[in-house]
């Protein structure tokens, strides 16, 4: 029997708290415009997951929240603030509330979203990736990945559950995983191709580890999002997306991005690197 996590009840009362606050306090009336979703499967199972990121060059950590959303015929990983978001709009939308622009920007500066998200067809083993560099949104395709894991003797619980190691070599990092008796093939972001799911998996460096600190069983309709997007190949986008993480500053200079002092001078901009630390090396 799946158990709902402490942490899910939290959210959602923080949710529920923040909203009725915003009803309140917002006074911007205007309908929000909202992003349709073609939809692709309803999610039986979710799985949340804490995604720690290491910079070495800034030496500063990160902590992220990401969700795995697993279907009949699609799986979705994504930021958790995002879910939430569009969650909560969702709800207000089934109970015939009309979002307002107000409160929709105060609703994104909560859960502070990331638009990045990946869905793969489990029947037809295909992942797509749905991302953005600055203010472009691309979409890539290409094989879920066949990870050539090496099952290891080792058990380690997680999340309440006992978990298998595995350890692989997958582009350009070494990882270790921990899968369990769950019977699914799938895990945090791109991972899978474990007899169970993959609750726990860290790089050598431990500069990427992601871990699950909850689940719940909702049925819950997702997609994606139909936005203007540019095809393009993994290898092209993470170059691009490197290019704007260490040199953000040569697609605002001299362009209307770039921002103007009151007398309308250009303001310098920092040129200093964002945090960033590729999960794939090659």
């Amino acid at each position: 029997v799946m158990r709902i996590k402490l942490f899910f009840l939290l959210m959602l009362s923080a949710q529920l708290c923040f909203s009725q606050r915003i009803l309140r306090d917002d006074s911007s009336n205007r309908p929000a415009r909202l992003t349709k979703v073609e939809l692709l499967d309803k999610s039986e199972f979710q799985c949340v997951y804490l995604h720690v990121i290491y910079d070495p060059e800034l030496d500063f950590r990160k902590k992220v929240y990401e969700i795995l959303e697993v279907g009949t015929t699609y799986s979705k990983y994504e930021n958790y603030g995002a879910y939430q978001l569009d969650s909560l709009i969702n709800a207000r939308m089934r109970a015939g509330e009309i979002i307002t622009a107000g409160q929709h920007s105060a609703f994104f500066s909560q859960f502070r979203p990331t638009l990045e998200y990946l869905i793969k067809d489990l029947k037809n083993a295909k992942l797509t990736m749905y991302d953005r560099v600055f203010v472009d949104n691309f979409i890539y395709e290409e094989p879920v990945p066949a990870i050539a894991w090496k099952l290891q003797p080792d058990t380690q619980e997680v999340c309440g559950y006992v978990c298998h190691k595995a350890t692989a070599e997958f582009r350009g990092r070494t990882w270790t995983a921990w899968y369990s008796d769950i019977p699914l093939n799938n895990g945090p972001w791109k991972f899978g191709n474990l007899p169970g799911l993959i609750l726990k998996v860290e790089d050598d460096k431990k500069e990427h580890r992601f871990e699950a600190i909850g689940f719940k069983q909702d049925k819950i309709d997702f997609g994606y999002k139909k936005r203007s997007y540019m095809k393009t190949t993994r290898e092209k986008f993470n170059k691009a997306l490197w290019d704007y993480k260490n040199r953000s500053w040569k697609m605002v200079e001299g362009t209307e991005y770039q921002p103007k002092n009151p007398d309308g001078s250009a303001v310098e901009v920092s040129r200093e690197k964002m945090f960033y630390n590729p999960i794939e090396l090659e």
